[in-house]
């Protein structure tokens, strides 16, 4: 996706440079000429939300983009490593 965005973009060098208007473009533009199934636009979805929470961005880019959650309930939006206590 950030090739996409470099392509199509050649102002932006790094991820820290991708605006709002550059993720626009990936969901209206870029999604629809790579003609993907449905599941495979959700895997693209979710790793463009995973990578807007990676740069630091505004919680209102992923209602702005429609990429928020769909309803309550479901696991909490929060990444994190667990640490087993059992040792083998």
């Amino acid at each position: 996706m950030c090739e996409a965005i470099q392509t199509r973009f050649p102002d932006v060098s790094r991820p820290e440079q991708i605006r709002q208007k550059h993720c626009r473009w990936l969901l209206q533009v870029w999604f629809g000429q790579q003609n993907y199934k449905p599941p495979t636009q959700a895997d693209y979805r979710h790793s463009l939300r995973l990578l807007i929470q990676a740069l630091g961005r505004s919680d209102a880019w992923l209602s702005q983009l429609d990429l928020g959650p769909v309803g309550p309930g479901g696991r909490p939006p929060t990444t994190r490593v667990v640490r087993s206590k059992k040792y083998w």
